[in-house]
């Protein structure tokens, strides 16, 4: 049984445009589904990303796509993929349009999805002054006072040195790091959103260290 594609991509940001440049260099017949749901929509610049600094995600977007779309073996499909379903020779992909296609290979760069928690102004201001990466939106931040939303471990070794931080928990959380003992716990003012008053489940506190 001869397949429409040798390879189907789902996702269509760095890692799809990337692997089907390689594959379309190769003579491969791909197919890219993309619904166009970026990590990184709500961002105005990328950075860390050497020789694109300061680019707006989009326009990467838009210049990598010119790019792939020089190799005539790699096609688009611009939405979902609702099922992947193994077949004998391969796999078989319903596509959002109803419509399938029959692939040898499948390579999952969909990326991830951030889902944030429920404190007051955090949706608006998401990718201008709230970010999920100290990497990628730190740097312009340095030497300010920089709050960090966290669970688990705490990770202010990622922060320490170059922010004047300030750790958001859950209350119960924080009254889990003072039973251990933790020496480093400073009681700092209730922290605001910038739009209106806090979820009262959450409180800011500051850490000189995390180590205790």
């Amino acid at each position: 049984m001869k397949s429409d594609y040798e390879v189907l991509i789902i996702g269509g940001g760095p890692a799809g445009l990337g692997a089907a440049m390689a594959l379309g260099r190769l003579r491969r017949s791909v197919l890219v589904c993309d619904d166009f749901r970026p990590r990184n929509l709500a961002a105005a610049h990328m950075h860390n990303f050497a020789g694109n600094e300061g680019l707006s995600p989009l326009e990467w977007r838009k210049k990598a796509r010119q790019d792939v779309e020089q190799y005539d073996t790699v096609k688009f499909f611009e939405g979902a993929v609702t099922s992947v379903v193994k077949i004998h020779e391969g796999f078989e992909a319903t596509l959002s349009s109803k419509s399938s296609v029959t692939v040898k290979k499948v390579i999952l760069a969909y990326g991830v999805q951030d889902r944030l928690p429920p404190i007051p102004g955090m949706q608006e201001l998401w990718g201008k002054s709230v970010f999920q990466c100290p990497f990628c939106h730190g740097f312009e931040y340095r030497g300010r006072r920089v709050g960090v939303i966290a669970n688990g471990a705490c990770p202010s070794d990622d922060l320490r040195g170059d922010f004047r931080h300030h750790f958001i928990h859950s209350r119960e959380e924080r009254a889990d790091h003072r039973a251990d003992g933790n020496p480093s716990a400073q009681k700092s003012e209730n922290c605001r959103a910038s739009r209106g008053e806090a979820d009262p489940r959450w409180e800011c506190s500051a850490w000189s260290d995390c180590r205790g």
